[in-house]
């Protein structure tokens, strides 16, 4: 905590080959009075968090279900898992390349669906920001900013607003964090 505001922290998780080359893999920590919030859980191995935060967990956030946004959430048995009811159906339904149902459905994964905006704790939203999939959400920090998972893959990318998703988090206009991204920033949409 920042006094009394959250703090979002970036955490390496791993790296993933794809599109030629190898990626990092953020996955993203929200301290909140009422428990540390976890946002995304990477891959299984390793282990998204060192041991000593991993054991600190409220809440978990998926911001969709491709293997390098959930692989870990075994890792948080018992930990709600929120996640949009439209994300977890595709998953089901429809797997593609980037979905490993063995991962999604985990034993000790426990979810809780939403459909649409939610508050997940005081101050933090769950804001849908439909794109990269149909159900991939962010979350939204208030005073502090957004983790918006693969909303984009990079900034330059975010601020083409070619999707719904990134021209709602281009229109909140506030600090922004990427999965694939390090460092957080205020996105500008590129004309």
């Amino acid at each position: 905590m920042n006094g009394d505001k959250p703090v979002i922290r970036a955490h390496l998780a791993a790296h993933v080959e794809a599109y030629g080359g190898l990626h990092p893999v953020y996955v993203h920590t929200v301290e909140h009075p009422e428990g540390l919030v976890l946002v995304d859980t990477g891959l299984p191995d390793p282990p998204p968090l060192p041991q000593e935060l991993r054991s600190r967990v409220a809440v978990v956030v998926n911001t969709h279900l491709h293997f390098d946004h959930c692989g870990g959430n075994r890792c948080f048995p018992g930990v709600p898992v929120h996640v949009q009811a439209r994300e977890l159906a595709a998953a089901a339904a429809e797997p593609d390349e980037h979905t490993r149902p063995e991962w999604v459905h985990a034993p000790g994964v426990v979810y809780v669906e939403h459909d649409g905006e939610a508050e997940l704790l005081p101050g933090i939203r769950l804001v849908p920001t439909p794109g990269h999939t149909a159900g991939h959400q962010s979350v939204l920090v208030e005073g502090v900013g957004l983790v918006g998972g693969d909303v984009a893959y990079s900034f330059r990318s975010l601020g083409d607003a070619d999707t719904e998703g990134k021209r709602r988090v281009l229109a909140l206009g506030v600090e922004t964090w990427l999965a694939h991204v390090e460092r957080p920033h205020v996105p500008r949409r590129i004309d």
